[in-house]
């Protein structure tokens, strides 16, 4: 099983691709899809620390643990549309939506994935994260993360990246 510092070595290097294919402003698909797996690790990283340490080892089985914890109440509400967004972007369906298809550019606007999935729904998991770990380097490390994904902009000339992808 991972520790702690592994997941959270994951959190920071999924936040620092998130900020480079955000600002880039040419993938808002894949910054979504890395925001999620940020967020996962952040959940990850919590696990970790229990006594003895858990771990979600799959996506149904960490779903179960976010439902039915109420320490994660509070991610659970921004996890979930991060984790549809995600879905959306990989498999061109919403999980909410028993399988409707859609491209990601009709689904979230760059725009949107910078205010809602990042700023709104990863800061909110990273920010709960670090006050479920308590004092320590680890939320410490998310804290420092949460600084730079405040200061993120889309580059002034963002366009419809499928559009122009043809």
């Amino acid at each position: 099983m991972p520790r702690e510092t592994a997941h959270v070595s994951l959190v920071l290097r999924n936040v620092e691709v998130v900020c480079h294919l955000i600002e880039d402003g040419r993938y808002p698909d894949w910054a979504v899809v890395v925001a999620f797996y940020a967020a996962l690790h952040a959940i990850e990283t919590i696990l970790s620390c229990d006594n003895p340490p858990t771990h979600g080892q799959s996506h149904v089985r960490r779903n179960g643990i976010l439902l039915h914890e109420k320490r994660f109440e509070k991610i659970l509400t921004h996890y979930r549309p991060l984790e549809n967004a995600s879905c959306v972007a990989r498999y061109l369906e919403e999980s909410s939506r028993s399988g409707q298809s859609t491209t990601f550019s009709q689904y979230m606007s760059p725009q949107r994935v910078l205010d809602q999935a990042v700023k709104n729904d990863l800061v909110q998991i990273l920010k709960s994260a670090a006050g479920l770990l308590g004092k320590g380097k680890s939320s410490e490390a998310f804290r420092d993360a949460l600084k730079r994904l405040r200061t993120l902009a889309l580059p002034a000339d963002t366009t419809d990246p499928e559009a122009a992808r043809g």
